[in-house]
């Protein structure tokens, strides 16, 4: 580590460092956020924020524990990413007030949030291919019993490979808007409805997710058991998709691809639902599906 970034460490940990300094090393070091959030040192309001990527500092700090003694209304001053995590780590231990407020914000946020979205469709299957392979030899006339030229013959075995094949287009979404939610369990259920991204959305309360258009379709395919087959990829022609495999000596095979005559994995990828309900320092995997697993955690429901 050099001299510049252990000193940066040392401020960064030190309950002397001034505020104003650890929110200057926050927003220019993201590393050193982790550090600053379990400073005691660190005012309220920049806790709050770190509380969005760092809980469990955040809590264990000693500042926010004050915080919790005093008995102020800290989650007022929480965005809802922030809020979430803090509530999702405390679990029961976390305020009751709290989990209503952020009932509340959520609440507000989805009866607000845009309707039309653009994202990606992937189809994933399984395909196994019969190919031949090929292979030319030639035998030295000290091998060959009858006559005492050199022999060159062709040799071919058959086998079956299996190719994973994902096709991604393009795909527009609306979101239809059903009733306002009473209560957290109706808020998680309406979550997981339209966060239902494994084909057609679930509907609740009239809460749904529909597909409007596609366009764009790619594919990618995978050789999965043997590895001296290689994939090139793609043609298509009159909706069916395909790609040339090739082997090291130069054997090659064609898969042909229509999609009706598999059963696919249809998933839905709509980026930008879970930004507007959680703030733009959302991050979490799976977009709006991931916000429905901490919800469930932050306002402590089964």
């Amino acid at each position: 580590m050099s001299e510049r970034k252990e000193q940066l460490l040392k401020e960064a940990a030190d309950p002397k460092t001034d505020p104003k300094r650890l929110r200057k090393i926050s927003e220019k070091h993201s590393a050193l956020s982790s550090v600053i959030a379990a400073n005691p040192g660190c005012d309220e309001l920049l806790l709050l924020v770190l509380a969005a990527h760092y809980p469990a500092e955040v809590v264990n700090n000693p500042a926010f524990q004050l915080i919790l003694l005093e008995g102020r209304e800290w989650w007022k001053d929480c965005n809802a990413f922030s809020l979430v995590n803090l509530l999702a780590h405390m679990g029961r231990q976390g305020p009751e007030i709290a989990r209503k407020h952020l009932f509340i914000v959520l609440q507000d946020a989805l009866s607000n949030i845009k309707k039309t979205y653009q994202g990606e469709v992937t189809w994933s299957f399984d395909i196994e291919v019969e190919i031949v392979s090929k292979l030319t030899a030639t035998m030295r006339s000290d091998d060959i019993r009858d006559g005492d030229s050199n022999s060159t013959f062709e040799m071919a075995t058959k086998k079956t490979i299996a190719v994973k094949a994902d096709c991604c287009f393009n795909a527009f979404f609306e979101l239809v808007e059903g009733e306002p939610p009473e209560n957290p369990n109706q808020l998680l259920e309406i979550l997981e409805g339209i966060g239902s991204c494994g084909g057609a959305s679930e509907e609740y309360l009239g809460w749904h997710v529909e597909q409007q258009s596609s366009e764009g379709a790619s594919w990618h395919f995978d050789v999965l058991n043997e590895s001296e087959w290689k994939i090139h990829e793609g043609f298509s022609s009159d909706g069916i998709w395909g790609a040339e495999i090739s082997d090291q000596v130069g054997n090659k095979v064609f898969i042909a691809v229509n999609p009706m005559d598999y059963e696919w994995n249809e998933v839905w990828n709509i980026p930008g639902i879970a930004k507007q309900l959680m703030g733009p320092n959302f991050h979490l995997e799976g977009d709006i599906s991931g916000v429905t697993e901490i919800v469930r955690l932050a306002l402590c429901l089964q």
